[in-house]
């Protein structure tokens, strides 16, 4: 499988109900955000109907947005135990990215994994300054900042494809 540079990608935070995606578009360090949303479930819905919501949005999303990669901040720690419905919505989500026409493969991605993609110094506890250093500050929720990690760490950086970088 050939690797191609990410010009655009989508990042998505999920919760039992609701999910947020922002598209950012570029390289790592000077990135555009497209779009930034949070999307909640239509309310007295069964959980059945939900994660059918959960998948028409996020293949709305990507045809909508047509990215080059997607990612998804996961669960950190012990929480995913305490957060079973979170992980029902990223497995609807994951499948709704691999069945849709792009075909691509959604990526989970740990703080310190993020740290590792955007080569962050700093402790990984702390990786939302990241988004300060690409001008991303704009973001007004820890859910949209959450998922533009996830979108900025599938970005192609400038040093991609440079064969003088080791």
């Amino acid at each position: 499988m050939v690797t191609v540079a990410a010009v655009r990608s989508i990042g998505f935070r999920c919760w039992k109900d609701k999910i947020c995606f922002v598209v950012l578009e570029g390289p790592q360090d000077r990135p555009i955000v497209v779009a930034a949303k949070v999307r909640q479930a239509p309310e007295n819905c069964s959980r059945a109907e939900v994660l059918c919501w959960v998948r028409d949005t996020v293949q709305e999303v990507l045809t909508d947005h047509r990215p080059d990669a997607v990612a998804y901040k996961v669960v950190e720690g012990t929480a995913i135990t305490k957060d079973l419905e979170r992980a029902q919505v990223e497995g609807v989500m994951i499948e709704a990215v691999c069945a849709h026409e792009l075909h691509l493969e959604p990526v989970g991605r740990l703080k310190s994994q993020i740290k590792a993609d955007l080569g962050f110094a700093d402790e990984a506890r702390y990786i939302e300054r990241a988004l300060h250093e690409v001008g991303l500050d704009q973001l007004d929720t820890d859910s949209k900042r959450e998922a533009a990690l996830a979108a900025l760490s599938r970005l192609s950086s400038a040093t991609d494809g440079d064969p003088d970088h080791i």
